[in-house]
């Protein structure tokens, strides 16, 4: 999955010319693509919400705990409604997330030693960092308290880390620029001449001393998620204490989680996840709309 996405996030870029247009673009897409799968959870949802008072009636029949819920079974499946319907939605979504995640973790790497071997070959006035919007350089974190580009430790770091989604080629290119040195102990940052390197982009670029963001994704994706966790509750048939009081931790945990997950990745990721939020909201008040709709059409005509 992670390997179809690259390709198609490359493919896009080379018609599109822009990444962040291109990541937006992927992302509908992925959303279309699981669109009829949230459709018919929603659906499911809805059926389960009509039947919350027999539900009720039936738990308050029978006291036993067993027999009560093969009755609940009993009358899901007479309205074809599935417990499960919400699972493979879910799992879908994750599944696209991480591997977006891991993409995009990819096209860092290519992305950030194509700088530094462009700044050591042709000079730092023949790189110019990607800005979007409010951001210097669209493959680093949006924070304030980030550099446009990682110092010598962080790329250190950064290498050690994605050094399997790094060509053999840059690789090279970045050892014969005397960048980094390979020694017993492993892969190393030669820290005088890349910082050197470092401070040249960052001075062509206008950006010595500047910030990479202001935490704008960070902040939309955090609010979007609980937005989206607020409308889904919303959404949901009445659950038992113990599920609701879970659902409502996680309203308020996942907007701090996805937050600081952005907050700490590339901003291509975080992108990512504020559009996808984003694209849930709308798609929840539309399809809600057309639920609403064809269910007073359908009471009128039984009137």
């Amino acid at each position: 999955m992670t390997d179809i996405i690259v390709y198609v996030v490359n493919a896009l870029a080379d018609i599109l010319n822009d990444y962040p247009l291109t990541i937006i673009a992927v992302t509908l897409l992925i959303k279309f693509v699981l669109l009829p799968f949230d459709i018919h959870q929603r659906k499911n949802s809805r059926k389960q919400m009509a039947l919350t008072a027999e539900v009720a009636d039936i738990r308050r029949r029978y006291k036993d705990p067993n027999q009560a819920n093969q009755k609940v079974q009993e009358l899901y499946r007479k309205h074809k409604v599935s417990t499960l319907a919400g699972c493979l939605p879910l799992a879908l979504q994750l599944v696209f997330l991480f591997s977006f995640f891991s993409a995009l973790r990819m096209l860092v790497a290519e992305q950030t030693s194509l700088f530094v071997i462009e700044a050591s070959a042709l000079g730092a006035d023949a790189v110019e960092l990607p800005k979007w919007l409010w951001i210097n350089n669209f493959w680093q974190p949006d924070s304030g308290f980030v550099s446009p580009m990682a110092n010598a430790e962080e790329l250190l770091t950064f290498l050690n880390q994605n050094v399997r989604d790094l060509s053999p080629e840059h690789l090279m290119l970045m050892k014969q620029s005397g960048i980094i040195e390979f020694t017993s102990e492993g892969l190393n940052v030669v820290e005088s001449v890349y910082m050197q390197l470092h401070d040249s982009v960052l001075a062509a670029n206008n950006l010595t001393g500047i910030a990479n963001g202001w935490f704008g994704l960070p902040i939309i994706t955090g609010v979007t998620t609980f937005l989206q966790q607020k409308l889904s509750m919303k959404n949901q048939p009445k659950m038992d204490e113990q599920t609701e009081a879970t659902n409502n931790t996680m309203t308020y945990f996942m907007p701090f989680f996805s937050a600081a997950m952005c907050l700490s990745s590339n901003s291509g990721f975080a992108l990512y996840w504020a559009v996808s939020n984003i694209i849930t909201i709308v798609f929840t008040f539309i399809i809600n709309a057309v639920f609403d709709a064809k269910e007073k059409k359908a009471a009128k005509a039984a009137l």
